[in-house]
């Protein structure tokens, strides 16, 4: 039998071994040193100590073979290593011991059943995200139009202003001309009569 080190060895593997040996040992146990004088008793002449002898070798001798061939398999199919992963994913599994199981119900509509409405659930939340973003999505669009409007406004504001300014100056352009141009008819009514009298 080849020597691991136990220290290498994970406890499950261990604990298989010694209840694999437990078995193995019933095997050998199996055939009784009667049984094995019943039927090599007219090999061995009928000397029963030499019976019990051999019985006994053959018993440690199958025992041992059985062991051996067991650990080529442990190392074959490496199951050292399989154990420790199943003793990590039950170790995972235990941790948050908070958290109920999911178990089908034993019914298949209610099995169909639940099984659909976790792709409802998933789907309403892909929805409900995609809701979310639009929403985001809407809102910077309606602070943009916000900003937008309000550079409009002010951009209006402005402009009127310049208009009213602009016809505050026509205005004004036009008064001035009207008194211009009653001035200058004054002056020529005035120069008119001066002439007139001399």
């Amino acid at each position: 039998m080849a020597d691991i080190p136990s220290s290498q060895e994970g406890r499950s593997i261990q604990l298989f071994r010694v209840r694999l040996r437990g078995i193995f040992k019933q095997i050998a146990d199996g055939v009784s040193a009667e049984k094995f004088e019943e039927l090599f008793g007219e090999v061995l002449e009928g000397r029963l100590s030499r019976a019990r002898r051999i019985h006994k070798i053959w018993q440690d001798t199958l025992l041992e073979q059985m062991v051996n061939d067991f650990d080529e398999v442990i190392a074959d199919e490496k199951l050292d290593d399989h154990l420790k992963k199943r003793e990590k994913m039950i170790e995972d599994c235990q941790e948050d011991k908070c958290t109920i199981a999911w178990r089908p119900p034993g019914n298949p509509k209610e099995h169909v059943r639940s099984h659909e409405m976790e792709k409802k659930i998933k789907r309403k939340q892909e929805l409900e995200a995609l809701v979310k973003r639009k929403e985001e999505e809407l809102g910077l669009l309606m602070e943009k139009v916000s900003i937008g409007r309000r550079h409009s406004q002010k951009f209006d504001s402005h402009l009127n202003s310049e208009i009213d300014k602009f016809h505050s100056l026509q205005q004004q352009e036009k008064t001035m001309n009207e008194s211009l141009d009653c001035q200058i008819q004054q002056s020529f009514k005035e120069s008119t009569h001066f002439f007139n009298f001399s």
